[in-house]
């Protein structure tokens, strides 16, 4: 018989919860039906390294929900770069929907201290019963997005290339030096912002920043020219480690803006990569259905399997972006996962 709580009790998190917040986390990993954006660590070590007091990253705010000394949910507010973040609810399957959404509130309540404007918080499309928790806390959905992967052993279907469309593998940005007339900044600029109206965080990229971040070892870019004119683009990241692209990846670019001059990315070329994901890729409103988008896509497959080591492609497309999930599909891609995206103002 399934047990019947109430609503519980909400305290901040101790160290003596860690365990119990471990189980929580490994139920979530075993089931799509619990899982949410939810802390990095897998044991009590690195949980205590993330979330501890002396964790680089101690201004976030964790709470537990606690019934009859049993930990049953846990929230956390993340902040960086301006992008803050609930990190649950991570829940057990039996834990009162009221008690939680207590729980999202007591977060959320700390917005005004710290003057956020808004807060986010990223869920599993089958985890309907956070989805609950965080309508109920007041929170709105506003964005479904879907991961897709494809495996190396799986076949990609041919495709033929439209002869008026050139393709260019592009190894560094030129910030108006003649002597690097490979592609030229401000054409990036203009790309990435009229490809879509969804992306803006790298137009306030500088020059070198943008550079730097095309320089690494682990990023490639192809462009697309159709009759002479710039029509598309497509970004690719090569990781060393197994990607979990999931829950705990659906954030914005402002990560890598953070990292971009780190020096310490040249470092990568020395390392195995096992999976690529295609970070960006659009094309002008006025170039499309040509094709161009599947050549881009097909183009990026093919240069991420260049690399022996590598054995997974990932991409991801949202709700209002059927075209292109259309598009991976056509292509072999097989969807991993759903992730809603939820949202709370205080303005």
């Amino acid at each position: 018989m399934q047990r019947v709580y109430s609503d519980g009790m909400i305290r901040p998190l101790d160290t003596r919860d860690y365990p119990a917040l471990l189980h929580l986390l490994n139920s979530a990993d075993a089931d799509h039906s619990l899982r949410t954006f939810a802390p990095d660590g897998r044991t009590v070590e690195a949980l205590t390294l993330e979330l501890g007091d002396d964790s680089p990253e101690h201004q976030s705010l964790a709470f537990v929900l606690e019934q009859d000394g049993q930990v049953l949910a846990f929230a956390n507010l993340i902040s960086e770069d301006d992008e803050h973040v609930i990190e649950g609810p991570v829940m057990a399957a039996d834990a009162p929907l009221d008690g939680v959404a207590k729980l999202i509130k007591r977060v959320l309540a700390f917005a005004p201290q710290r003057h956020y404007e808004f807060i986010d918080a990223f869920v599993d499309e089958e985890n309907q019963h956070a989805q609950q928790a965080l309508r109920k806390a007041g929170m709105q959905a506003f964005r479904t997005t879907y991961l897709y992967e494809m495996l190396r052993a799986e076949d990609t279907p041919a495709h033929s290339y439209d002869p008026q469309l050139e393709l260019t593998h592009i190894r560094q940005l030129a910030a108006g030096n003649p002597e690097l007339p490979l592609f030229d900044i401000d054409d990036y600029r203009d790309l990435y912002r009229d490809t879509t109206d969804a992306w803006h965080d790298r137009l306030a990229w500088s020059d070198e920043e943008l550079v730097a971040h095309f320089a690494r070892e682990d990023v490639r870019l192809i462009v697309a020219h159709y009759q002479g004119e710039l029509v598309g683009h497509i970004e690719l990241e090569f990781l060393a480690d197994d990607l979990n692209t999931d829950l705990n990846t659906d954030l914005s670019d402002a990560d890598l803006h953070a990292e971009n001059m780190n020096a310490g990315h040249v470092a990568r070329a020395n390392r195995t990569y096992h999976e690529v994901e295609i970070a960006y890729f659009g094309v002008l409103k006025s170039a499309r259905k040509r094709g161009i988008g599947k050549t881009l896509l097909h183009a990026g497959i093919e240069l991420a399997f260049a690399t022996d080591t590598v054995e997974t492609v990932v991409a991801r497309a949202h709700d209002d972006e059927r075209a292109a999930c259309h598009t991976l599909e056509a292509l072999g891609f097989h969807l991993r996962q759903s992730v809603v995206g939820f949202t709370w103002e205080l303005r």
